[in-house]
């Protein structure tokens, strides 16, 4: 979707950080069965990457064959840590504030060395300019305009099921479900196993809950998605509820955050969850089943069928 990533080029060389940073594009490959047009798009769109102006240097890695979303992001965001130390992630159909670098670069410097703080996030439609202070933290990672560092990157665990499992060994699976309040991430993390969906981002989230961590979002959203609609790989069929956020318009003062994950936003986060994805909270069944000892629950489904 070539006009969508001029879209996203053009709002971040408007930020006046731009030119002292160095942009790197990763363009994805053609799939095997991709049609003659598709090629042409996914050629155009490395034709308009290549075409970025603004910044202080551009490189373009384009890969020759399909890797898929998961493996692009994580290969991409790996070697960027490992070269610099920090990075700044954003998708190619997203559109960021003029004052979005700003707020990234101060951030990850504010919390540098702020160990549980895995990740910076810009992209708040689920409690905008909700309550009094300009950020907050929460247990959830943003996955499409977002920023860490090479120590938070580290911790994570590209294995959905040993990320699974270790959830439900420490209790934290019902912290993963925003501590009963929906049934939204596990499903998804299954999901992700059974090859249903290609996901880096659910594991992501699922290392931020397993290892308690807390990430940084603006009360003002910085970022905003633009990739919904007909041509999308992962958002099709689902409703931009986020055509009419609005963008801040300075970054927010981070002197005076407060490492601690903020119980308003993760209410609202829920209640937006509940809200959009009929995510409803687990049975009393299923929150009794979960109690059970893993070896015990694998003793039952051998004996009778359990939906759980």
């Amino acid at each position: 979707r070539p006009a969508l990533l001029k879209q996203a080029l053009d709002a971040l060389a408007a930020n006046p950080e731009a030119p002292g940073s160095s942009l790197t594009v990763y363009c994805d490959g053609p799939k095997a069965d991709a049609s003659e047009s598709e090629r042409q798009a996914i050629e155009q769109t490395r034709i308009e990457a290549r075409s970025a102006r603004g910044f202080d240097d551009v490189q373009v890695v384009a890969a020759d064959r399909n890797k898929g979303l998961a493996a692009s992001v994580i290969e991409g965001v790996t070697a960027t840590v490992n070269r610099h130390g920090r990075v700044i992630v954003v998708e190619e159909d997203v559109v960021v504030a003029p004052c979005f670098l700003r707020y990234m670069n101060d951030a990850l410097e504010r919390f540098a060395d702020a160990d549980r703080v895995l990740s910076i996030g810009s992209w708040n439609y689920f409690a905008p300019g909700a309550g009094d202070a300009p950020a907050f933290l929460l247990r959830y990672p943003d996955s499409i305009a977002w920023g860490t560092w090479k120590r938070a990157w580290d911790l994570f665990e590209p294995d959905g099921k040993v990320l699974q499992q270790a959830l439900e060994r420490t209790g934290r699976m019902r912290a993963f479900e925003a501590d009963g309040q929906v049934r939204y991430f596990g499903p998804m993390l299954q999901a992700q196993l059974d090859g249903r969906v290609d996901s880096w981002a659910i594991r992501w989230t699922a290392t931020s809950v397993l290892h308690d961590k807390v990430n940084l979002y603006p009360r003002e959203s910085m970022a905003r998605h633009e990739g919904f609609g007909a041509e999308a790989t992962h958002e099709r069929d689902s409703d931009d509820y986020n055509a009419g956020l609005r963008l801040a318009s300075t970054a927010p003062d981070l002197s005076n955050v407060r490492i601690e994950e903020s119980e308003p936003a993760l209410s609202a986060w829920a209640l937006f969850v509940r809200s959009h994805f009929n995510a409803a909270p687990p049975s009393a069944f299923t929150r009794l089943w979960r109690l059970l000892p893993i070896g015990l629950r694998n003793r039952l489904r051998r004996a009778i069928p359990v939906a759980a």
